[in-house]
């Protein structure tokens, strides 16, 4: 099998997309399991949910969340 330039371009180009998103998905997730004290300490980096119950009615635990605002 000939592998030709059209299909070796895009192929690279994706595994070095690749490379480069490791360390930001390997990155822990430090929020995760902490109490709300611990994690409203570490704002803005995390944030605390509220619990609430859903439309269905299931009702869930309050949780603390990396936060997805953008670092000004």
């Amino acid at each position: 099998m000939r592998i030709t330039s059209k299909l070796l371009v895009p192929v690279l180009a994706m595994s070095s997309l690749a490379v480069l998103t490791l360390p930001v998905l390997a990155e822990p997730i430090a929020c995760k399991g902490l109490a709300q004290a611990e994690c409203t300490a570490k704002a803005p980096a995390c944030k605390w949910v509220n619990g609430y119950k859903t439309v269905a009615g299931v009702d869930t635990k309050s949780y603390c969340r990396r936060s997805t605002a953008k670092a000004k």
